[in-house]
């Protein structure tokens, strides 16, 4: 059975996500415990314009390791011009 990780706020997690340099916005961001001791998060990570792909995903997934434990993590970075993120259903 999947849950939340104890003691972690995703609304936090994602705040300090949005302020890392080259991050615009974030979306569709879930954490939870897949089994004892393994924490997963999938999230979408919107670049600003001047952003360099790499760097951004490797400093999400940094303060997500770091600060979360969480080591297994699936992020999507998108452009703030691409069409999911510009026009949401």
């Amino acid at each position: 059975m999947e849950v939340a990780p104890p003691g972690v706020d995703v609304n936090e997690v994602e705040a300090q996500i949005r302020a890392l340099p080259g991050v615009a916005d974030v979306h569709d961001l879930h954490i939870w415990t897949v089994t004892s001791g393994l924490d997963t998060a999938s999230g979408h990570v919107v670049l600003a314009d001047d952003a360099e792909l790499h760097a951004v995903l490797d400093r999400v997934t940094a303060l997500l390791a770091e600060e979360y434990h969480v080591t297994h993590a699936t992020i999507q970075c998108e452009p703030a011009s691409h069409e999911e993120h510009a026009n949401p259903i």
